[in-house]
């Protein structure tokens, strides 16, 4: 019973263990990687020694987080291209009070994602856990083995370079169908300067293809260039393959089909005027083909 009643415990803490460990890594398979480390040393631990075992479990999976860090950047350097987050279908902001979820979805994204992973470890680490996890300073500055006052400049410096006020957009879902709607219209129909209309001044276009299938190495950059691109380059390829909208790392967007099999997986950003100011594609075939719904916090 006792060993039940541990597992049970520890499947509890699991989502909220992978939805740090996913955001620290923005890859699915090393954030499973470190919560089966962190069970593996829950399931050796002396548990009467644990007054707080959520609190316990999140300082392993972030201290498991800070170990490995250096290795898998490591591994991101030969990376050919552009590295993107993998995508995922978070289950758990599909069936919970939005509002209550609202900053942990938004820390999902992949903007946000890819503007974390320019942050240091330590940085990361702190922001995660005070600001998206709401951990009291305290209980941080432990799990990081630093004082108080230094994990308070940890999390403003992380703050700092996180905040961009004028990537804040304003749509609703039914306003973000309609613009992805039109977007899709645009491109398949070739429609230059629709899509410009949709487009901000200094949009960019990201592709992640790993080095194992076709995708642009550099970013296309600005309004006129990323039309171009979009109208010139991809409708011919994409005219005839399945568009389907979905929810992509809580924003929606487009997983894009060919005889059954993805193609591409589409996600956006947007600014304060609802214009598109990027356009994530991720086709790497390692992170393609695993899409998949994740329960995650």
């Amino acid at each position: 019973m006792e060993i039940e009643k541990n597992i049970q415990l520890f499947q509890s803490v699991r989502p909220k263990l992978m939805g740090i460990a996913y955001r620290f890594f923005s890859a699915v398979s090393d954030a499973e990687d470190i919560v089966q480390d962190v069970y593996l040393t829950w399931s050796d631990i002396d548990k009467t020694t644990i007054k707080n075992p959520e609190a316990w479990l999140k300082k392993v999976c972030v201290r498991r987080c800070l170990d490995v860090v250096k290795s898998v950047e490591k591994s991101r350097i030969d990376y050919v291209g552009t590295w993107l987050p993998e995508p995922i279908l978070p289950e758990h902001f599909d069936n919970t009070d939005k509002s209550f979820q609202r900053e942990l979805a938004e820390s999902l994204t992949t903007a946000f994602l890819l503007t974390l992973n320019r942050l240091t470890a330590k940085e990361r680490a702190a922001f995660l856990l005070h600001e998206v996890f709401d951990t009291p300073y305290e209980e941080v500055a432990d799990t990081l083995a630093i004082s108080s006052p230094a994990c308070r400049k940890l999390v403003s410096r992380a703050k700092k370079n996180l905040s961009n006020p004028q990537r804040k957009n304003n749509l609703d879902k039914t306003q973000t169908v309609s613009l992805l709607n039109s977007f899709k219209q645009a491109v398949v129909t070739k429609d230059i300067t629709q899509l410009q209309t949709l487009l901000a001044n200094d949009a960019i276009v990201k592709a992640d293809g790993g080095g194992k299938v076709p995708a642009i190495l550099q970013d296309v950059i600005g309004n006129n260039t990323v039309s171009k691109f979009l109208t010139e380059e991809l409708s011919a390829f994409w005219v005839n393959f399945t568009w389907q909208m979905t929810l992509i790392n809580c924003n929606t967007g487009f997983v894009i089909k060919h005889n059954d099999a993805i193609h591409a997986i589409v996600s956006f950003e947007f600014d304060k005027h609802n214009k598109i100011t990027n356009v994530f594609i991720v086709r790497n075939p390692d992170k393609t083909i695993e899409f998949k719904t994740v329960t995650i916090h």
